[in-house]
């Protein structure tokens, strides 16, 4: 498959076999996202966390779309098996605290 000149510069030269979403699919989702969250949350305090370092992009996205104030906060997992081990399970390695009474939405990069 032919990938768009602009997805082949960012990815190099790796073989892929197909785009799943395109960059106009996901922007519009996360437009309908950002007003569904406007909508459902609009008052009192909002804080949006993303966990793991790949979610700031999509939240950095989703933030420009909430037409509310907000805060954002990020959170990681680090390994909790035998000498580090990733296959015996995974645990917050960052506790939030967010300020009384805030709604809480995370984002998982996945």
């Amino acid at each position: 498959m032919s990938l768009p000149a602009e997805v082949t510069r960012r990815i190099g030269p790796r073989n892929l076999r197909r785009v799943v979403y395109d960059a106009e699919t996901i922007r519009r989702r996360i437009a309908e996202l950002g007003r569904e969250i406007t909508g459902a949350y609009p008052g009192g305090d909002l804080l949006l966390v993303g966990l793991l370092k790949g979610s700031f992009m999509f939240l950095a996205d989703l933030v420009r779309e909430i037409e509310r104030p907000l805060q954002v906060a990020s959170s990681g997992l680090a390994p909790t098996g035998p000498g580090g081990s990733p296959l015996g399970g995974s645990s917050c390695c960052t506790i939030l605290r967010p300020a009384s009474r805030a709604s809480t939405l995370c984002s998982l990069r996945i």
